[in-house]
């Protein structure tokens, strides 16, 4: 077995994004684009709330997880998740727009079902 690299996504990961995209269209919002990546890093989905653009970043941990998927989530991983961002609204053209960075939580259990899913709105700025 290979081990995973960067820019390879584990199964949880994976597993994580397809369950944060459900939250996000549970939630009214229209998705955008999902796994933007650049020199910077991916944002991992890009979800419109209304006139708001909210970049979310998502996170799984195993439900035996020392540390809260939220804390990975560190402030250098903040400023390139922000960077990211830059290119995004450059690539696309947008100027004037409101941004939101939220943090999508997700806790599976050993046998890769989500136990838990936890919105963290206007996690950083």
């Amino acid at each position: 077995m290979r081990e995973r690299g960067r820019g390879m996504k584990s199964t949880s990961g994976i597993l994580g994004e397809v369950e944060a995209a459900r939250l996000a269209r549970r939630k009214g919002y229209q998705i955008l684009r999902s796994n933007f990546t650049c020199r910077y890093g991916e944002l991992d989905l890009v979800v419109a709330d209304g006139d708001t653009l909210v970049i979310m970043e998502v996170k799984t941990r195993l439900q035996n997880a020392l540390y809260t998927p939220a804390e990975a989530v560190t402030r250098q991983k903040q400023e390139r998740i922000k960077l990211a961002t830059n290119v995004f609204l450059a690539a696309q053209q947008l100027d004037d727009v409101q941004v939101r960075f939220d943090v999508v939580e997700v806790i599976m259990d050993e046998a890769f079902e989500v136990v838990s899913v936890n919105h963290l709105e206007d996690a950083f700025r």
